[in-house]
């Protein structure tokens, strides 16, 4: 095979085998296994790296993941830091996957942390560096620090607000972030670090201050949003690419709690969630034409279930909780009308921890994202 690679610019694995049959077989290969083919020869190492091969490999997987496929990514904060892991449904078992890494600790519970975004995730560490790592490749840079955290004490760490995506017009990768320190003296000032960039930018025009510590940041094409003070009754936002905020209204017929509503992602729609006892609102909002309108789905578990709390969505048709059982969460099935048909229960999780979100390993490559200019 290194003998057909070596002709050229040609991605050959076989002389007999067009190049757009070869790039169609490898786009429907697990992300693990071509990590792994990037070592066959430099041209399949180029070809896996280019960002257009990157985009298609991720398109098709969101696609074959909306069929039939039961098994997901988990991302989950533990006291001891963070942890990824391969949930079967069919078998009820989550399995650890990625490095075993002191480098993803985590400050503890108050950690103010930001879901992963195209499989890479940003978090702010313990010793007051803000990372950016790829869990299946193992590779990390560190930020240049921003002057939010210049003079940061650990108890103020709560205080951080981070957000993290893509901005789908540059493509390019971006960090957004402040401290509510002096939120009371003075307005927080927002920084913005594009990877890539030596230094942050500070944008005015609005803060970032979800109602909550534990509240996420939720990036969806290339705009950040999140749950804002008093009560979270606003949805802030962030566009990512004219670096503009901006504000959505919620449902009307919502009546607010600190304790029971969170933003989510519901296969690529902004969702916010409303939880009480064992009824779960799924709120999933569409934009037309600048009109927004929010779909609500209403979901009745079981009696018996106890559910602990913090549900997000997996897909459509499944939510998932954590139980009373510090070990196990359930995956919810439910119908169009909100009655849940099978419950499945997932073993092999930590004791104690909050469930991130969902996570999607990715084959970008922080080496060729994080250049520092010279």
């Amino acid at each position: 095979m290194n003998q057909g690679c070596s002709k050229g610019n040609k991605i050959i694995g076989n002389p007999d085998m067009p190049d757009d049959i070869l790039v169609d077989i490898l786009i429907r290969l697990p992300t693990k296994s071509l990590l792994r083919f990037k070592c066959v020869c430099k041209s399949w190492c180029s070809l896996i790296q280019d960002q257009t091969f990157i985009d298609t490999h991720c398109d098709h997987r969101g696609h074959e993941a909306n069929k039939k496929n039961t098994n997901f990514r988990l991302m989950e904060l533990c006291s001891s830091g963070f942890q990824f892991h391969s949930v079967d449904q069919r078998a009820g078992i989550s399995t650890q996957i990625g490095p075993s890494n002191r480098l993803y600790s985590s400050i503890g519970f108050s950690h103010p942390y930001t879901p992963s975004c195209n499989g890479l995730f940003c978090f702010l560490a313990w010793t007051n560096d803000l990372i950016v790592c790829n869990p299946m490749t193992n590779e990390n840079v560190t930020l240049p620090r921003p002057t939010f955290l210049e003079g940061m004490q650990s108890s103020e760490k709560r205080l951080v607000r981070i957000g993290f995506g893509f901005d789908v017009i540059s493509k390019k990768y971006k960090v957004v972030g402040c401290t509510l320190r002096h939120y009371l003296h003075s307005p927080p000032k927002v920084e913005v670090l594009t990877l890539g960039d030596r230094s942050w930018k500070i944008v005015n025009g609005g803060i970032m201050n979800p109602s909550r510590v534990l509240d996420k940041v939720v990036c969806l094409n290339g705009v950040l949003y999140w749950l804002s003070t008093p009560g979270g009754r606003v949805i802030r936002s962030f566009d990512l690419g004219d670096e503009k905020f901006g504000v959505l209204s919620t449902p009307p017929s919502i009546r607010f709690s600190k304790t029971r509503h969170w933003l989510g992602d519901l296969e690529g729609c902004l969702c916010l969630i409303d939880h009480d006892n064992n009824i779960v609102d799924l709120w999933v909002l569409t934009i037309c034409s600048d009109k927004q309108e929010w779909d609500n789905q209403r979901i009745f578990l079981p009696i018996d279930s106890r559910p602990r709390f913090y549900p997000f969505p997996v897909r459509k048709g499944e939510i998932m909780m954590q139980s009373t059982k510090a070990t196990i969460c359930d995956i919810y099935h439910y119908d169009q009308q909100g009655q849940v048909g099978k419950t499945i229960k997932v073993t092999g999780l930590h004791p104690f921890m909050f469930l991130v979100g969902i996570y999607d390993d990715t084959l970008v490559t922080l080496k060729n994202l994080y250049v520092m200019q010279n």
